[in-house]
């Protein structure tokens, strides 16, 4: 458990530091707010590029005969019709329709069907919001009594980052296995950057490409 004496902290903690950048507690999370200019880091997200470190987000890992039965029960979107590399948008509700979270939900395989580098497996992935984790994982329990399968929350094993702007997939292109251009919109991959295993999705939250 977090507390705000001693917040969590994202692996790229020390180099926020050293940036500068104005550390607070968000969801329990050590997380910067903001290096020297919030109006020049709009302005590079929306001319070029930006990058985020969104570590602190929820990350979990749903695999079983009946993953995807859990997940359209919970889910405002249909998850069972996904295709291996896409991702949906959805919300998550409770009992009376009210909104628990926004989520993202992966559908993801490997031959192996074991979790890789990138800390994915054969079945879904879902990213939520960093308050709302705990929440989350608690409902995806309750509703799974009795079905096959297994929840992991892998949030503090890995990193995330979001890279967004219209220059992004110029910047990481050449970075990875596959051409980041012929990724399309909500769609995810398995790949290395270096020695690094990674998980690539073309998804986002500023209006911009990344």
């Amino acid at each position: 458990m977090s507390s705000p004496d001693d917040p969590r902290r994202t692996p790229l903690h020390d180099w926020h530091k050293a940036h500068n950048g104005r550390m607070v507690d968000f969801a329990g999370w050590a997380m910067p707010v903001q290096y020297a200019s919030i109006i020049d880091e709009h302005h590079a997200t929306r001319r070029a590029v930006g990058m985020f470190d969104v570590s602190h987000m929820g990350r979990l890992l749903i695999d079983g005969p009946d993953a995807a039965r859990l997940l359209d029960r919970v889910c405002t979107r249909k998850v069972a019709e996904l295709k291996p590399g896409q991702i949906r948008y959805s919300l998550v509700c409770n009992d009376r329709g009210g909104v628990l979270d926004d989520v993202l939900v992966y559908r993801v395989e490997l031959e192996d069907g074991v979790r890789s580098g990138s800390g994915l497996l054969s079945g879904y992935g879902m990213v939520v919001n960093a308050g709302n984790r705990e929440k989350i994982v608690a409902w995806l329990q309750q509703h799974s009594a009795g079905m096959d399968l297994k929840i992991d929350d892998i949030t503090q094993e890995y990193a995330m980052f979001a890279v967004q702007g219209p220059k992004a997939i110029e910047l990481l292109d050449g970075m990875t296995e596959f051409g980041l251009t012929s990724l399309r919109y909500y769609n995810g991959e398995e790949t290395k950057i270096g020695d690094c295993g990674c998980y690539v999705s073309r998804t986002g939250y500023t209006g911009e490409d990344g």
